[in-house]
């Protein structure tokens, strides 16, 4: 990609100027800027909320996960003779990892079981028994594997609530219904506590610096137009802007000590932080990027919605062009209307009651894998928290020796991601 970037570091003097070809009353007042991003960054900062300055090095930020009723059965033992109605199973409390090595059922809970629609109801654990007229019910070792009021662990017993028999399978979701009492039954559940999970984003500090001579900063101003100072000024702002957007978008998280007692803190963006919602595709061998997008949308960008129905896709311009391509048959020339459309611009995506507001995002740039990525984020699970806001001013002061014109630009800041999981990222290999 030929693009002429003649970015420096160090001084600038009158010598890039020549006065006299330019220092002259015809010089144009509009000055043309040839950026390396294909068209205006929409900065995945002006989408996301804003939060509360960060009144530390770190925003915190608490997190709690729902409790689930999907579990998994992974294996199966029926009863027989007279205890055909039980059965021992093998829960993998799938959804509770953190916490499995402890039997979360109980006796009296009840659970439905996908693969027969049968509803069983928990007698035994490996540490409780269903009490039948204040005695632990009692059944065979052979079913129980383990005692004969206690089941073997990672195993409950249960039995069916109706008076039929068990029907086997083999493995099968199962929804848990909670505990069912007997009539005036005094009060024996026992307290669930849910965690609180706290994470964290560290706030990042960056700054830009511009410097120019005494005779640079008042140089070429004439008839209205900026001097040269004032239009570097705007570039080094505007450029530090792109800056802290890409770090918002890639940055990882991170803490480096290299300094002597000044630590130096990273703040983790939006492509490192999605973690659970990921799928990788192949452009070259995709030829329907519809049915890619739907099936995105269902597994993976609204997998986990709290109620939203509504989220930004930040885009490359290849998928933009690809997933435009998929609505060909959409194409048409309405000569009745006084603007012709010849085409159908996809810019919000909606299926099955859920919609995607496409945004092209010059970050994922072109001619690069990136340009075939496709970011969804959450805009209600994202905070922006910033402490110094692209805060300006002079440094060094006057020196002996000393004319040079130094300025310096501050930003500190850090997203505040809430629950990852809202967010799904479409990439490439």
């Amino acid at each position: 990609m030929a693009y002429n970037n003649t970015a420096r570091r160090g001084v600038r003097t009158t010598q890039t100027v020549d006065p006299m070809s330019q220092a002259l009353p015809e010089l144009s007042a509009q000055i043309r800027t040839l950026s390396p991003e294909a068209m205006p960054i929409i900065s995945v900062l002006e989408k996301i909320g804003k939060g509360p300055a960060p009144k530390t090095k770190k925003a915190e930020v608490r997190k709690h996960y729902g409790f689930d009723h999907l579990d998994f059965i992974s294996a199966v033992t029926v009863g027989t003779a007279a205890e055909t109605r039980f059965a021992n199973i093998t829960v993998d409390q799938s959804s509770r990892p953190q916490t499995r090595g402890s039997m979360f059922y109980r006796p009296q809970d009840k659970i439905y079981i996908m693969a027969t629609q049968q509803v069983v109801e928990v007698v035994m654990t490996e540490d409780a028994a269903y009490q039948v007229n204040g005695a632990d019910i009692t059944l065979t070792v052979g079913l129980t594997g383990n005692t004969t009021t206690r089941s073997a662990p990672g195993t409950i017993v249960v039995r069916v609530v109706q008076p039929v028999n068990f029907t086997s399978f083999t493995t099968s979701h199962m929804l848990y219904l909670d505990r069912t009492i007997w009539e005036s039954q005094t009060v024996g559940a026992e307290s669930v506590q849910e965690e609180t999970v706290y994470d964290y984003n560290f706030v990042e500090h960056k700054e830009a610096v511009i410097e120019v001579t005494e005779d640079q900063m008042n140089f070429v101003q004439m008839r209205g137009t900026m001097n040269d100072f004032s239009w570097q000024q705007q570039q080094m702002i505007e450029r530090f802007k792109k800056s802290i957007a890409y770090s918002a978008t890639f940055g990882e998280r991170a803490v480096n000590y290299d300094q002597n007692n000044r630590p130096t803190y990273h703040m983790r963006g939006l492509i490192p932080s999605i973690q659970t919602n990921v799928t990788v595709y192949d452009p070259t061998t995709t030829t329907d990027f519809e049915t890619l997008v739907s099936e995105f949308m269902y597994k993976q960008a609204f997998r986990f919605n709290n109620g939203l129905k509504r989220k930004i896709a930040f885009a490359g311009g290849n998928f933009m062009n690809n997933f435009n391509k998929a609505f060909k048959e959409f194409r048409r020339s309405d000569i009745n209307q006084s603007k012709q459309t010849p085409g159908l611009q996809i810019e919000s995506y909606h299926w099955m009651g859920y919609t995607i507001d496409l945004v092209r995002n010059e970050l994922f740039r072109l001619d690069t894998p990136q340009s075939d990525w496709l970011c969804v984020m959450d805009p209600a699970q994202a905070e922006l928290r910033v402490a110094k806001n692209f805060e300006t001013w002079p440094y060094g002061g006057r020196v002996i020796g000393e004319r040079n014109k130094k300025l310096v630009v501050e930003w500190q800041g850090t997203i505040a991601y809430h629950l990852e999981e809202h967010h799904a990222l479409l990439r490439t290999a």
